[in-house]
């Protein structure tokens, strides 16, 4: 934050007037999403792209290069099977429906924000906005799971998501006569 904080002050002083307005949160939502998005890109980008469950899979299908590890070496051959590689992108076959395009960790966030709460977006449950991204051509191994944690972190869904009515205290059976 302070190399953002330097480069904020450091391009204020070129500018000879500027402004500073504050936006209703209301006003803001797909600012705040956006900047949601961003920020789990910015942290994906900085692990190693060793870690992309694509790259391997993608080296076999290009030039057919296998890791060292024999059993890893025999899970990518079994893997990639099911993909094939059109236009430099790595897609899935699907069993009845089109192509499905293979998504990194960051590019998945993206659809995930845009599906959930974009502009077309009806802030679903996990499993329906997994299924939409699948409908839509998109897959990752974990989507499943990384759509619950999704919708579980969507301030408007915990916001405004039904209230369980759970008894106060243990019920109790009653046995009959």
């Amino acid at each position: 934050m302070a190399q953002y904080l330097a480069k904020v002050r450091d391009t204020l002083q070129r500018f000879t007037e500027w402004t500073i307005e504050k936006i209703r949160r209301i006003e803001n939502g797909r600012v705040d999403a956006l900047a949601e998005t961003s920020t789990c890109n910015t942290i994906e980008a900085r692990q190693p792209d060793s870690q992309e469950w694509t790259n391997d899979i993608i080296k076999y299908l290009r030039i057919g290069t296998l890791p060292e590890d024999a059993k890893q070496a025999h899970k990518i051959r079994v893997q990639a099977a099911r993909f094939t590689l059109i236009g430099g992108h790595l897609y899935k076959r699907s069993f009845t429906g089109p192509y499905l395009r293979c998504l990194s960790h960051s590019e998945a966030l993206y659809v995930l924000a845009e599906l959930h709460d974009g502009v077309c977006g009806n802030h679903s449950g996990g499993r329906s906005l997994a299924h939409r991204a699948h409908s839509q051509g998109y897959y990752w191994p974990t989507m499943k799971k990384d759509t619950a944690a999704y919708v579980k972190k969507c301030n408007k869904c915990q916001r405004h998501a039904p209230i369980p009515h759970m008894p106060s205290e243990t019920l109790k059976p009653i046995s009959g006569p």
